[in-house]
């Protein structure tokens, strides 16, 4: 929405391609179990490794710049707040992509939510709150 455009200026993410999958790709997917699941296209090729390799880096580089909040992709392997199938399954608890699993993980206290929960107003509105606050506590 307009409100978040106003008063933040984005920073666009794209795992995949700092994970060199590059494009166009095979579709990637999550597999194994839950807790630790790799990351692994249509045509075998484990990126696991490779994503990891991104994320330190590309976590710290968000982090200098003062991120306030997280806008998914909904239902990506590696970008999906929730509902990310693993093996072909939703696991509460376990349901988020890699790049999202490892923000939450450095960043607990910043919001999170994905670009179809945003279309709903109140949520629009909880989730500017909270990125607000946190901008606030911070100057």
């Amino acid at each position: 929405g307009a409100e978040l455009t106003e008063r933040f200026e984005w920073v666009a993410v794209c795992p995949e391609m700092g994970a060199g999958m590059g494009t166009p790709r095979a579709p990637v997917t999550l597999v194994g179990p839950g807790a630790a699941p790799r990351m692994v296209s249509q045509t075998g090729v484990d990126w696991t490794a490779a994503m990891a390799g991104f994320l330190d880096a590309e976590l710290d580089r968000l982090g200098a710049v003062g991120v306030a909040g997280l806008i998914c992709k909904s239902r990506s392997p590696s970008c999906g707040a929730r509902a990310v199938p693993v093996g072909g399954v939703v696991q509460d608890g376990l349901d988020r992509g890699l790049f999202v699993r490892a923000f939450v993980a450095r960043f607990p206290d910043l919001p999170v939510a994905d670009e179809i929960e945003l279309l709903d107003a109140a949520a629009r509105q909880r989730f500017l709150a909270a990125a607000l606050a946190l901008t606030d506590r911070r100057e």
